[in-house]
């Protein structure tokens, strides 16, 4: 389980730039640990059903406005050349 919530909450921080709350945190843990959804299904949810993230990124974010602000909020600085062809393509699959 510890794993799990340490997995979200650095979700949370890369999407969202922030802690999650409680009740979000609990929710999406066992989701995860029930077998619902696995990491990857859970984040491609965030990106494509939940509110907050086209709060955060409008309807009709692109890959390279994504890509910048998740290097902003989880490393504090914009993304190489190599991690953002990276990324890029990882989104594109």
């Amino acid at each position: 389980m510890e794993e799990s919530k340490l997995l979200l909450a650095e979700l949370y921080t890369a999407y969202f730039n922030r802690a999650p709350d409680a009740a979000g945190l609990a929710y999406w843990v066992g989701e995860l640990e029930g077998g619902v959804m696995n990491f990857d299904q859970i984040a491609s949810n965030w990106a494509n059903e939940q509110p907050e993230f086209t709060d955060t990124y409008g309807e009709d974010v692109d890959s390279d406005a994504l890509i910048t602000q998740v290097y902003a909020n989880v490393l504090g600085r914009e993304p190489d050349v190599d991690g953002a062809a990276y990324w890029s393509a990882e989104l594109s699959n």
